[in-house]
């Protein structure tokens, strides 16, 4: 998980450049979500394995829909070191809410984010 300053910004990114076009989830709905998410950190309590597949969902989203130009001087990585990352985290959390047999539309929603970004990549 990044730093609250850079999922912010990416945020922003997804916001922008994929929402538009891959309306998988509410807007203000998740705002309230994207909050909640960022509150329970703080006060070092795990969120829900389905709102932390959601989150890394977006992130990831977020990350794919960069030019490498754009993450090198905004995030200072790599875009192929971020997306693995940002893969990977979203795999363990759609492990976690047992993504296989949930009926939680949360996690099919970032399911459905996971296999969208793999169409870009």
């Amino acid at each position: 998980l990044p730093a609250k300053e850079v999922a912010d910004r990416l945020l922003i990114q997804y916001w922008d450049a994929v929402h538009y076009m891959n309306r998988v989830v509410h807007r203000p709905t998740f705002e309230r979500q994207w909050h909640s998410f960022w509150q329970m950190i703080h006060h070092n309590q795990d969120p829900p394995a389905f709102l932390q597949a959601l989150v890394m969902g977006i992130l990831l989203n977020a990350v794919v829909s960069m030019t490498e130009e754009e993450i090198a001087y905004e995030l200072g990585a790599s875009k192929p070191t971020l997306v693995e990352s940002f893969r990977q985290g979203t795999e363990t959390a759609l492990y976690k809410a047992n993504f296989l047999r949930t009926t939680k539309l949360y996690t099919l929603q970032a399911l459905v984010m996971y296999l969208v970004s793999a169409l870009y990549v």
